[in-house]
């Protein structure tokens, strides 16, 4: 009986036990999910210590309130805090280039004083390098930030070490410091990609540019400090194939121009100069256009407002350079330069398409500098009326180009140009033209062959969209011409090439006849019965060819209109048809003589009967015409 009853109390010992051995577990997962931002429900809490049955696990709600968060005090030096920044990063980097200027202060002052030998300050300057890479190697575990500065300071010494020995003191050969020079950069580069610290990088390349302007004796010779840009900003190009530094990009490209241009003010000589100092231009400009995308381009990342402002600063940084350079000898050839140029960016855009498709933004930009550059080859190289020439055969070719390769883009900067192309050709070529010179003949002359020219590549990018075919049964592909976009440019460019043309007759049968005029001298003091009549025929035969050009040039249109059942030929020739009108019933009526006012009404009536005839021989295929085309627009 004893047994039993010590049984039942040591039961229930280990039941109470248990109970507050489950009460405390329970705390302290209140206390985990508190500090976690996730506070149990208070009655599993309460029936999780108070009951001796386990928890009945609760419904989660649908929705419930973010957790409160829990805001920790950051530690001192902690990302973030500006103090930490100032003192731990900023003060230490700049300490560092201190440093590193102060070094190449002292080799020069050494050298100056003649303290030391050539060999012990070069000896000295490498060592002092390597100390302080191996110092920062060694705090690199505890002091993150520290070291870094360490590091990059030291491989900033020892680019001015290696510059030193062969730009100054000839210790070594020029081929010895370029090797010197590359596997230090390659060092650098891969101390900048092991810390992952853009300082080290940084701190490298500022001490390596700033080597030229500080241990320069007041001339930079061309081949070394030349070559040894080359280098650093090969090491500059390979870095933007691992990280995304973009500062270190831009502080490359100020400080490789900076440098030329010092040895350009200090040495460049143009006779002996130019295709050395290209070759370099180019050099530069290559690397620099590479830079402008390849990160983007190998790691598919999208391109910012950063890279189009350097896009465009590296191309037209180049063309104005080499421009600046080539124009002397080699002026005839600059409109082939920059017609080069666009083909470059051209095929940068391409690339870039092949590569990642999906950056519309960084291939729009290649596409704007390529076709900005096309537009300047045109004035640069042509002169007068072959500039506009020049840009109407390049538009249609853009517009061309465009639908082949499905990019509304470039189609959008072929009609861009092409409205160019029209409006010099109003503004300039038009004027241009002196009726009264001798040499003056009309329909023979620049004005109505430049003019000719426009309205046919006016024609041709109509008819490209007018017969293209588009559907709306598959999906089209991103920039494929749309049927709305067909029908709408089609019509607009079909109507501009018609109005250009009709300008341009008109002007050249009012010319005609206006060099008749001046011909014939002012008017006589004395009554001149010949003078008189034959001055008042032309006055007359000019306002009547208008009415004559327009009416025949409508009626041509509308038989073009039936023939390929052209609805806005047939429109545009009506709307013409009007003005005619307008203009012989208003003007003709009442300012010609009788003869005329017979020839025109007679002439315009005919052509109105011939035209009405056609309408009705042709009614049903003008509705089958017009039925069909707005079923087609419809699908």
């Amino acid at each position: 009986m004893n047994d039993d009853k010590n049984e039942n109390s040591r039961l229930d010992l280990i039941i109470e036990e248990l109970k507050a051995l489950r009460g405390e577990v329970s705390g302290i997962k209140d206390r985990v999910n508190t500090l976690e931002g996730k506070p149990a429900p208070e009655e599993v809490r309460e029936q999780a210590l108070h009951t001796d049955t386990p928890p009945t696990p609760q419904k989660k709600p649908e929705k419930m309130a973010p957790p409160p968060k829990i805001k920790t005090p950051k530690k001192k030096g902690e990302k973030g805090s500006l103090e930490a920044k100032i003192g731990e990063r900023w003060l230490n980097r700049i300490g560092i280039v201190a440093v590193v200027i102060g070094m190449a202060f002292f080799v020069k002052y050494a050298f100056d004083n003649d303290w030391v030998g050539p060999t012990g300050r070069i000896a000295l300057g490498i060592m002092v390098g390597l100390a302080l890479i191996g110092g920062g190697e060694y705090l690199k575990k505890k002091y993150r930030f520290y070291s870094q500065g360490l590091v990059g300071g030291g491989v900033a010494i020892l680019y001015v070490s290696i510059y030193a020995a062969a730009g100054f003191y000839t210790i070594i050969s020029l081929n010895t410091a370029s090797f010197l020079i590359v596997l230090i950069t390659i060092f650098s580069l891969f101390l900048s990609v092991r810390y992952d610290a853009s300082a080290i990088a940084a701190l490298g390349f500022i001490g390596a540019f700033l080597n030229p302007l500080i241990l320069n004796e007041g001339k930079l010779e061309q081949l070394p400090t030349l070559l040894y840009l080359v280098i650093l900003d090969l090491g500059i190009l390979t870095l933007a194939y691992f990280k995304k530094w973009k500062y270190l990009n831009s502080f490359a490209f100020i400080a490789t121009i900076l440098i030329f241009g010092i040895w350009i003010d200090q040495s460049y000589n143009l006779k002996h100069d130019v295709e050395t100092t290209q070759f370099f231009f180019t050099i530069f400009f290559l690397i620099f256009a590479s830079l402008a995308f390849f990160y983007n381009i190998v790691h598919r990342t999208k391109t910012s407002l950063f890279d189009i402002t350097f896009i465009f600063a590296t191309a037209f940084t180049y063309f104005g350079s080499s421009y600046a350079n080539l124009k002397g000898y080699y002026g005839d050839y600059m409109g082939l330069f920059a017609g080069l140029m666009g083909i470059f960016y051209f095929g940068m855009g391409l690339l870039t398409y092949r590569r990642n498709e999906g950056d519309k933004r960084l291939i729009l930009t290649f596409l704007s500098v390529a076709l900005t550059f096309l537009i300047l080859m045109i004035p640069i190289q042509l002169d007068k009326n072959w500039i506009t020439i020049g840009w109407a055969l390049e538009a249609a070719a853009l517009v061309w180009i465009g639908i082949r390769v499905n990019s509304r883009g470039i189609r959008f900067g072929g009609v861009v140009l092409m409205t160019f192309a029209i409006g010099r050709l109003l503004i300039f070529d038009f004027t241009s033209i002196s009726i009264s010179h001798p040499t003056f003949i009309s329909f023979f002359n620049e004005r109505f062959f430049t003019a000719l020219f426009v309205s046919t590549a006016l024609f041709f990018v109509a008819l490209i969209y007018s017969t293209l075919k588009t559907s709306t049964e598959k999906p089209a592909s991103k920039g494929s011409v749309t049927p709305q976009e067909r029908s709408a440019m089609g019509t607009i460019l079909f109507v501009a090439a018609n109005l250009l043309l009709i300008t341009t007759l008109s002007v050249e049968f009012y010319d005609y006849f206006q060099s008749k005029i001046i011909a014939m001298g002012p008017w006589p003091i004395e009554y001149d019965y010949n003078y008189n009549t034959t001055m008042t025929a032309l006055r007359y035969a000019q306002k009547l060819s208008l009415s004559a050009v327009w009416a025949i040039y409508s009626i041509v249109l509308v038989v073009i209109g039936f023939i390929r059942k052209h609805v806005p030929a047939r429109i545009f020739a009506i709307a013409l048809f009007g003005i005619t009108i307008f203009k012989v019933f208003i003007f003709d009526l009442s300012g010609l003589e009788d003869v005329y006012r017979i020839v025109s009404f007679i002439g315009l009536g005919t052509i109105l009967l011939v035209v009405s005839f056609l309408y009705t021989r042709y009614k049903d295929q003008i509705i089958e015409a017009v039925v069909g085309e707005g079923v087609e627009n419809e699908k």
